[in-house]
């Protein structure tokens, strides 16, 4: 299991920062091609605006949702693991605006 330590330090590791700001990127762009609610679509403007933002977001989403992990197998999750994380996020986050 990660520490907390390790936890905030997985949350600032730059690639892993990087793979989620893919992800998020991956995850506004296929719910556009979906037929997005206006929800959906204003989200989908806030991140593309600010993928940044939105890669911090997500890394947190993601270090937490696998913190049962250690530090290493976080870091070596696959991309299909952290899409399905940042896609779950996502759904929350527009939920929450609604």
């Amino acid at each position: 299991m990660a520490t907390y330590l390790e936890i905030r330090e997985l949350c600032n590791d730059s690639e892993l920062r990087n793979r989620c700001e893919a992800a998020v990127i991956v995850s506004a762009i296929k719910t556009l091609a979906s037929n997005p609610t206006v929800q959906q679509r204003e989200l989908i403007s806030k991140v593309l605006s600010s993928t940044k933002e939105y890669a911090s977001k997500a890394s947190y989403s993601l270090v937490v949702a696998n913190m049962a992990k250690t530090k290493a197998e976080i870091l070596a999750l696959s991309d299909t693991a952290i899409q399905a994380v940042v896609d779950a996020a996502a759904l929350n986050l527009v939920t929450d605006i609604v």
